[in-house]
């Protein structure tokens, strides 16, 4: 295996609302800041004011920029994330849904691996459904990996990550490889498709059961590039992210999936625009990492 394998990392996908304070309110506001210095620096080093004059230049310097600097951090930035708060809503699909014996979730993971060329690649496609015979063939692929790409951190409706040191090889797990020969190198790229069944009696993840006592659910409201809304749930060595939607929550409802934070859960259905720019508004401000409904006071 090559001692140093490069992470090549994909460009993130910046939301409308980090744009516009990255590409024009921060420089404005740092132009501001620089010409304001330059002028006190330049008053300053003239001679021609006197130290009381100096010393009300740079009050009326530092207010208007500790004024701007509170607008900026309590109005301007609170107010654009409500707003993208908006733009967010329309990836979620929260309708009501009317749950089935049988509600099934596909997940499809991938990932892409850069390997030193062999003699005997080829661009190819292969298809494995045997858990075990998947893992053999990508450890022998593995002694040749010199870069892997970085999954990005986009938004999916549903994927399955699974601990694989306190697993078996299991079936039901579909692995499709595409290999494509470019000049010395090879391009692995493998997607990972795995099926979550809720079912009257339990949740089946590739071929293991769990009993509904036996699934643990977590719900996350935060702000990272945008509003996310999502459910995880930790079934044995699985954990399963959804993205919150009226499906998911209406599977949890029937089955009774306990779940902390659940009374955010009600608090977005009921409302997700009004939910989307409080969890916006309230989370720019303090910065919290997980959005909660806040408790009265018996």
């Amino acid at each position: 295996m090559h001692n140093k394998i490069k992470i090549i990392r994909r460009k993130r996908t910046l939301s409308p609302a980090r744009k516009i304070s990255l590409f024009i309110i921060l420089p404005i506001f740092l132009t501001i800041v620089i010409a304001l210095i330059t002028a006190v620096v330049v008053c300053a080093s003239s001679g021609a004011f006197t130290d009381e004059q100096l010393d009300i230049i740079a009050i009326c310097t530092i207010f208007p920029l500790l004024v701007a600097s509170i607008l900026i951090a309590f109005v301007i930035l609170p107010q654009l994330n409500a707003w993208q708060s908006g733009k967010d809503l329309e990836k979620y699909d929260f309708s009501e849904h009317e749950v089935e014996d049988e509600e099934i979730f596909v997940s499809e993971t991938q990932s892409v691996w850069h390997l030193a060329a062999d003699p005997f690649d080829k661009t190819e496609d292969i298809v494995f459904d045997n858990d075990k015979a998947a893992s053999d063939y990508l450890k022998r692929c593995s002694e040749r990996i010199t870069a892997l790409e970085a999954s990005n951190d986009d938004l999916v409706d549903f994927c399955i990550l699974i601990d694989s040191e306190t697993i078996e090889p299991l079936s039901e797990i579909t692995y499709n490889l595409h290999k494509e020969l470019n000049e010395n190198k090879v391009i692995l790229t493998v997607t990972e498709r795995i099926k979550a069944v809720f079912l009257p009696d339990g949740l089946v993840v590739a071929d293991k059961k769990f009993a509904y006592g036996e699934v643990k659910a977590f719900f996350r409201a935060t702000l990272l590039n945008g509003v996310r809304a999502e459910v995880q749930m930790v079934a044995g060595a699985f954990l399963l992210n959804f993205a919150l939607s009226g499906r998911i929550a209406a599977i949890i409802k029937k089955y009774g999936i306990k779940t902390d934070n659940a009374q955010t859960i009600d608090f977005i259905l009921q409302d997700p625009r009004k939910a989307f720019r409080k969890i916006a508004s309230s989370q720019s401000i303090r910065l919290k990492p997980n959005f909660e409904i806040k408790k009265k006071k018996a």
